[in-house]
């Protein structure tokens, strides 16, 4: 099914592997504290958005921002523009 955002909402796709870092702190096995940031393929974007993102591009984003909504069997992550830290390119 697909989703169109309203309301400045921006739906990314967020099944990118993080590298794993060292922590300089001890955790007990498997346990790894949230990451801050996250990087993101953008899916669909809110017409009223006004930052420069396209479908396809690459974002950088404040993790604790994301929202994962439940519809039936999907779930959909989907961030306020406001929490675009960055547009990476290459």
């Amino acid at each position: 099914m697909s989703y169109k955002p309203v309301n400045r909402m921006i739906v990314v796709d967020i099944g990118m592997e993080q590298e794993e870092e060292q922590s300089l702190v001890l955790l007990p096995e498997g346990v790894r504290p949230p990451e801050r940031y996250g990087i993101g393929i953008v899916k669909s974007i809110a017409n009223d958005c006004k930052i420069n993102v396209s479908e396809g591009d690459e974002i950088v984003f404040e993790s604790a921002m994301l929202q994962t909504v439940a519809v039936g069997d999907d779930e959909i992550n989907m961030l306020l523009e406001n929490y675009v830290l960055a547009v990476t390119s290459e």
